[in-house]
């Protein structure tokens, strides 16, 4: 008997970040999008700001904590990467107008 009730999940949407520089970063993954635009504006800026929160904790930060979803970028720094695709979108834009980045973000 074949079961009607099992939901799939949706294709994952795919972003695009175009800075005013003109370099375009557009990556299979949505959360590799999202770090490579992060690095590009500048880990250490985002992190001075201070306002961008998830799960009740920085958005950027210099040590692991207890959160399971927590990408380490480099030797010193770990970027939340637990929510979905939009507000990874919403966070890259606020980000920008926040510290005066030239950015799109779109969905391909």
């Amino acid at each position: 008997m074949e079961r009607t009730d099992i939901k799939k999940k949706s294709a994952a949407k795919r972003i695009r970040v175009s800075f005013g520089s003109g370099l375009v970063i557009e990556e299979r993954k949505p959360t590799d999008t999202y770090i490579k635009a992060l690095k590009e504006i500048g880990l250490l800026r985002i992190s001075r700001l201070n306002c961008f929160i998830v799960d009740g904790l920085p958005l950027i930060v210099k040590k692991k904590d207890s959160r399971k979803q927590l990408r380490n970028v480099d030797d010193s720094w770990y970027i939340s990467t637990h929510m979905c695709t939009d507000a990874k979108k919403k966070f890259l834009e606020r980000i920008a107008e926040k510290l005066k980045v030239k950015l799109i973000v779109e969905y391909i």
